[in-house]
């Protein structure tokens, strides 16, 4: 199997196997091993190993080891270690960049943008999630902005902290909706840190959302910041702060979602 004319080899890279339905999955395996003796063919199988011998074990039962069957169709394998948990979100933070990148016509400003990057990220870094969960909470956070008129009361740090709180604590979001939430528990949830000075210029985003989330939810923020993003309200009608984050979760972020999650 190779290009007419052309001498060079042939690379076929199958990723995430293991995530198929077990039959599925070794029935590839048993295909592509026809082709495995081919001259200048090769194949790389991004797997988790113990998952795809949990998938032999299921079709074929427990006497015949996952291990010793995988080895007829594995001439080499190389591990990798998990990434140190800065590195990781470091990437997070890259994957996040690129996402916001592609989203055209939010009418955003860049600092908020910026501040909703690292919201992001660093959510999913600090719940050990995945580049999927990324992925999900821009596609929602994109949908809740996108749908709100361009007039209207937006208040990102508000709407991508919902966001990224009704995918990973959704017991905590519903008590957002209700407006039954308390500031301690979403300083929990964030890891905000105990005063709204104690943070680094790195640390900008954070303080961002301890800002907003303080001054509805009575939280340690000063009486002059809180009556400046206070102020912002009334040109949206929004005159009672105590329904602000309520109206965020119901009219905004609830309406959307993917996947049962």
């Amino acid at each position: 199997m190779q290009y007419e004319g052309q001498d060079h080899p042939l690379v076929f890279i199958v990723d995430e196997l293991d995530r198929c339905r077990p039959d599925f999955a070794l029935d590839v395996l048993e295909c592509l091993k026809h082709f495995f003796e081919t001259e200048k063919n090769h194949f790389v199988l991004g797997v988790n190993l113990s998952a795809l011998e949990k998938s032999v074990v299921t079709i074929y039962g427990g006497d015949l080891g996952g291990r010793g069957y995988l080895a007829r169709f594995i001439d080499y394998r190389i591990s990798f270690s998990p990434p140190q948990h800065s590195t990781k979100e470091k990437e997070l933070r890259s994957y996040a960049r690129n996402l916001w990148a592609r989203a055209d016509g939010l009418a955003v400003h860049n600092d908020a943008a910026d501040g909703l990057i690292d919201i992001i990220a660093g959510g999913v870094s600090r719940n050990s999630g995945s580049f999927r969960d990324v992925n999900r909470l821009f596609s929602v956070l994109y949908l809740c902005l996108a749908t709100i008129p361009e007039n209207n009361f937006k208040a990102p740090p508000l709407v991508g902290g919902l966001v990224l709180m009704k995918y990973y604590d959704p017991r905590l979001f519903q008590k957002a909706k209700e407006g039954i939430i308390s500031f301690e528990e979403v300083a929990n949830f964030f890891g905000f840190r105990r005063g709204a000075t104690d943070y680094n210029e790195n640390e900008r985003p954070t303080l961002w959302m301890h800002e907003w989330w303080g001054t509805f939810l009575d939280g340690d923020v000063s009486p002059e910041l809180k009556k400046t993003i206070k102020s912002s309200l009334f040109r949206y009608n929004l005159l009672d702060n105590d329904t602000v984050i309520p109206i965020c979760a119901r009219n905004i972020v609830d309406r959307f979602w993917q996947g049962y999650r």
